[in-house]
């Protein structure tokens, strides 16, 4: 069973017609009658009964709700595999580096505000020797990610104490890299 089987036989159904439904599925009428015909092979009986009219018989009934609920979870499967192309085409959020003033390291989970508004959420951060300064990886909305934009890491709840920080690019120590390797 094909799914154009399945959609030639839905556009017979509501047509009652084989030139219509064949040109309602852009195909032929030869090439939907063939693609009826394998269908009801495969299910073993006929689905219509085409003299003196074209109608569905009692195997055509029993298999038309099967037949829609197939085809519709089709088009729901297809409009959500298109949904994550344009989701991952168009990313929301985005990964960026922070440098946070002063000297209490930010942790997992702490939310990033810019304002009232919560912008992100700190996935990891810690104290660099090298640079001397605490630093945080943060998942971020991407109308914030530019380097340089100005934010606040919330401590406690978020709300009571901050610790202003500025979206950098990562890696953090040489993200050129220009300086020469040994």
């Amino acid at each position: 069973m094909q799914m154009h089987q399945i959609r030639y036989f839905l556009a017979l159904c509501e047509e009652r017609n084989f030139t219509r439904a064949a040109r309602r599925s852009g195909v032929s009428q030869p090439s939907l009658t063939n693609g009826i015909i394998a269908l009801e092979r495969e299910l073993g009986g006929a689905l219509f009964q085409r003299k003196p009219a074209i109608a569905l018989t009692v195997l055509g009934y029993a298999m038309q709700p099967y037949l829609s609920r197939i085809a519709e979870n089709a088009d729901h499967a297809r409009q959500a595999a298109q949904a994550l192309a344009e989701r991952r085409a168009h990313p929301q959020r985005t990964l960026v580096g922070l440098e946070l003033e002063g000297n209490e390291p930010s942790a997992h989970g702490e939310c990033v505000h810019v304002g009232r508004q919560q912008v992100g959420v700190v996935t990891s951060g810690t104290r660099s020797p090298v640079l001397k300064k605490n630093i945080a990886l943060c998942r971020m909305n991407v109308q914030y990610a530019e380097p340089g934009t100005e934010v606040e890491v919330g401590k406690l709840d978020g709300h009571r104490k901050r610790i202003p920080a500025a979206v950098v690019r990562f890696p953090f120590y040489d993200p050129d890299k220009t300086r020469p390797r040994s």
